[in-house]
C-alpha cells in the first residue's frame, strides 16, 4: 500500500498532466476518501518540502529520498537531524490541525 507522500505525489503527477497545480484543495478532493484530514495535510506539507525535482518523482525514487529509520547507522548525522527536524515539524502540523479541530468542536458545542 502507497504511503500517504506517494499517494499525494501519483495525483501531484496526474495534476500536472492535467496542466493543474497541486494544491490541498485539489488532493483534498482527489484523496479525501483514501487519507485522513490530518494524515493529507502533514503528507502535503512534507512533500512541498521536497525539492521540486523530486515532487513529481517515481515513488520508488520517493523512497530512496528519505532516510529509513532502520538504517540510521548508514545515515550522516546531518541527514538524521534533517529528518528528525522534518518529523518535529510534522508532529507540529499534526498537533496544530487536532487544535483547530478542538476549537472547532468546542466552538460549535
Amino acid at each position: 500500500m502507497p504511503t500517504a507522500l506517494e499517494l499525494i505525489s501519483q495525483q501531484a503527477s496526474i495534476l500536472q498532466q492535467e496542466g493543474k497545480t497541486a494544491s490541498l484543495a485539489l488532493l483534498r478532493s482527489r484523496l479525501g476518501k483514501q487519507l485522513h484530514p490530518a494524515e493529507l495535510l502533514q503528507a502535503f506539507q512534507q512533500w512541498k518540502q521536497l525539492p521540486e525535482s523530486q515532487r513529481l518523482a517515481a515513488p520508488a525514487e520517493l523512497n530512496m529520498a528519505a532516510p529509513a529509520e532502520t538504517d540510521t547507522h548508514t545515515v550522516s548525522a546531518a541527514e538524521r537531524i534533517e529528518h528528525l527536524e522534518q518529523k518535529v515539524q510534522q508532529l507540529e502540523t499534526l498537533v496544530e490541525a487536532l487544535q483547530q479541530r478542538l476549537d472547532a468542536l468546542h466552538v460549535g458545542g
